[in-house]
């Protein structure tokens, strides 16, 4: 037992890395070890007696954040469901979580966005989400140049107001494009025409584009497809978003770095 515990202190020390603390109350760096709590030593602050446990170096956590980081992009790496993630975490490093306090992780943790430099053609797609057995739709924009997603939009159904939605969106975030490529969907040439004007009109229209000059944004949808199929239905439709935008974001982060 003794021993066991002693190799789960050590995993869990080596993936926070140097553990040297500050008083969580007064910042104080004046600490005096203070016994153990479980497998994480304790702390007693000299300067103001605060006793604690260092466990985390976020506030108001229990876990530190870099379980928290590898929490979540496992999770969007591979699209496990949660309840398998918890068993994971605890089979790897001995720590009992439960899977709400991991989607409460994914609702809240959020890395800084990279802003890179956007070219002028662009691709745009949708693909079909699962909730609860009913089917909603993601809209993707992307990057052909650097193969970022510009901007993304979450809807029931595929309309024209949605085409338009996405657009604007985009719009406001990357400005005007020479080219934008789309699939044969005719909410499309309406939605762009009146966000960028009639005249002069960056659209660019493919019939049957899965593996033509549309192909990027396909082999995307194709790699978010594999994502998810660990989830053959989500749960609501806030599971789906939290999923969505956890993982943009680490795609344009990785795809960044």
């Amino acid at each position: 037992m003794q021993i066991q515990l002693y190799l789960t202190s050590y995993i869990y020390k080596k993936l926070l890395g140097t553990i040297v603390p500050n008083c969580k109350k007064c910042k104080c760096t004046r600490l005096k070890k203070d016994g153990w709590y479980k497998i994480f030593q304790q702390y007693k602050c000299k300067n103001c007696g605060f006793r604690f446990s260092f466990t985390s170096d976020l506030p108001r956590r229990r876990f530190n954040s870099k379980i928290i980081d590898f929490a979540v992009n496992f999770y969007v790496t591979t699209g496990i469901s949660l309840r398998k993630l918890a068993k994971k975490i605890f089979k790897f490093f001995k720590i009992k979580i439960s899977h709400e306090s991991i989607r409460q992780w994914i609702k809240t943790f959020k890395k800084a966005e990279v802003n890179p430099e956007i070219g002028l053609i662009w691709h745009a797609d949708e693909r079909s989400v699962k909730i609860k057995g009913n089917i909603y739709w993601l809209w993707l924009v992307m990057d052909r140049k650097t193969r970022t997603i510009i901007s993304w939009f979450f809807s029931r159904y595929r309309t024209y107001e949605d085409a338009r939605a996405v657009m604007y969106k985009t719009k406001e975030k990357a400005g005007r494009p020479l080219t934008i490529v789309t699939d044969g969907l005719w909410e499309y040439i309406r939605a762009i025409r009146k966000t960028w004007g009639w005249r002069n009109n960056p659209h660019y229209r493919v019939v049957g584009a899965a593996f033509g000059p549309n192909s990027v944004i396909e082999r995307l949808n194709r790699e978010i497809k594999r994502r998810m199929k660990w989830f053959s239905t989500f749960q609501s439709k806030e599971g789906a978003i939290n999923f969505i935008e956890q993982w943009i974001n680490y795609y344009n982060t990785e795809k960044l770095t």
